[in-house]
């Protein structure tokens, strides 16, 4: 028989819970595997029933009025990662949590988004390592959706998608029901044409949540239904909403605030009278670093004191360092790595720069709107729709060093527009881009998902 134990909370919870009642909340799974390497049962995971906006029972809400039945949302993240999808899937967790849905996230055992799941006290489901796709882990996720009646799948990566597609579709030990699928889409990258990914995109039966029109634009050409796609921009916690291990500048006194700015500064090395640059950003050829590096040398003649920080780890890192040094700006361009908490250093900058080629939205440019700061940008992807071009920041064309140069210079020489800009930025990402939107928007998408797989006549 298959062992189920709890997890501790150790004490009242993370939203200030007893323990016996946070414990129900935050159940986790815990089994043994049989020799084929397939869990047999889960343990019972609940969430408190609170209400939505107008009184209404969240279950009820979900589904339409009259109906009682608790809705179960199951979310499948395979990152092993901590980027800004796994943000997203936490933002949303919680917002889902805080109004009553019952949601579980199954995603790695060791993976960062566990490790804030548990450090905020929300359920999960953790997988067992090793690919989404061998038989150990499609069982795995067969054996989890037989152990109750979940109402939607979720998946937020590629991965997850084709593991649920899998899933779905290969027979089971166990029967179970079949829930409504949702595909978050993240990225801007033309799907592949092999037929796996074909019918994985095209099998009729699944939701689309773009987190951009750009996106969104990309799948109708690639196939999809209209009917089938949906935009929900990502968003990021504003005033008040921060997650505790991830405070942005603008939570803090503005004393606080430029003692702040002073000591991250010194942390990194970076002068008190420095012009820093910032980017936050996976470091890939998609992300287009070698374009800002080329532009450093145009922005170092103009201004004198400028210097480029950037925040990110990857496959590019050397090519890039390399880069650097051949044009002469080792002591202007700071590699800081990949930092799970690089939000928190948006004060030790003085304006953001994104260079990508190819973007899906950018929500390290939300968190630096939010952060007050101006942003230049290209036009690339969903990044024209998280900038207003000469309102909050400015937009260029991709793969223009020089165009970028031009841009952080007139920024750079002109402090009053760059602060104006930075307000206006704060402002258009808590009128469009708040974490509390999104998860709105998503559950409006769940609503009208299951009421379109209610049997009988549609809902009104």
């Amino acid at each position: 028989m298959p062992r189920l134990s709890y997890l501790p909370a150790g004490g009242a919870g993370a939203n200030g819970m007893d323990a016996p009642r946070s414990l129900i909340r935050t159940l986790v799974l815990w089994f043994d595997l049989e020799e084929s390497g397939a869990p047999r049962a889960v343990a019972p995971v609940r969430s408190r029933q609170t209400g939505l906006p107008g009184g209404a029972p969240a279950a009820a809400a979900m589904t339409g009025a009259g109906v009682s039945t608790e809705v179960k949302i199951l979310h499948l993240d395979t990152g092993r990662e901590w980027r800004g999808g796994q943000k997203q899937v936490l933002f949303l967790t919680q917002g889902l949590e805080e109004r009553g849905v019952v949601s579980v996230v199954a995603t790695p055992q060791d993976s960062p988004l566990a490790t804030r799941l548990r450090t905020l006290d929300l359920p999960m489901i953790p997988l067992p390592p090793g690919s989404p796709f061998t038989p150990k882990s499609v069982k795995m996720l067969q054996a989890v959706l037989a152990d109750r009646h979940w109402h939607i799948l979720h998946a937020h990566t590629a991965h997850a998608h084709t593991m649920g597609f899998i899933s779905l579709r290969l027979p089971p030990r166990r029967s179970f029901h079949r829930p409504a699928v949702i595909v978050s889409r993240r990225v801007d990258f033309v799907p592949s044409r092999d037929p796996l990914t074909r019918l994985k995109f095209t099998t009729q039966g699944q939701t689309f949540i773009c987190v951009s029109d750009a996106i969104a634009g990309v799948l109708r050409t690639y196939g999809v239904p209209s009917q089938h796609i949906r935009t929900v921009h990502s968003g990021v916690p504003i005033h008040g909403e921060r997650l505790p291990f991830e405070p942005l500048p603008f939570d803090h006194a503005p004393r606080r605030q430029e003692q702040e700015r002073r000591d991250l500064r010194r942390e990194i090395g970076m002068a008190e009278d420095a012009f820093v640059i910032g980017n936050i950003a996976q470091l890939v050829g998609h992300k287009g670093h070698r374009y800002l590096l080329d532009a450093m040398p145009t922005i170092a003649a103009a201004v004198p004191n400028a210097r480029l920080l950037i925040f990110g780890a990857g496959e590019l890192e050397g090519d890039l360092k390399r880069q650097s040094e051949r044009l002469g700006l080792s002591t202007r361009v700071t590699f800081a790595g990949f930092r799970p908490d690089a939000t928190r250093y948006l004060s030790a900058m003085d304006i953001f720069a994104i260079s990508s080629v190819e973007e899906g939205l950018g929500t390290s440019i939300l968190d630096a709107e939010a952060a007050g700061l101006a942003v230049v940008g290209t036009r690339a992807g969903g990044i024209p729709e998280t900038i207003v071009d000469g309102q909050t920041g400015l937009l260029v064309e991709p793969q223009d060093a020089d165009a970028l140069a031009t841009a952080i210079i007139e920024l750079a020489s002109d402090p009053a527009r760059r602060a104006a800009m930075g307000r206006a930025g704060r402002e258009w990402v808590k009128e469009r881009f708040s974490s509390a939107q999104m998860v709105e928007s998503t559950l409006a998408i769940y609503r009208e998902v299951l009421e379109e797989a209610l049997p009988g006549p549609r809902r009104s």
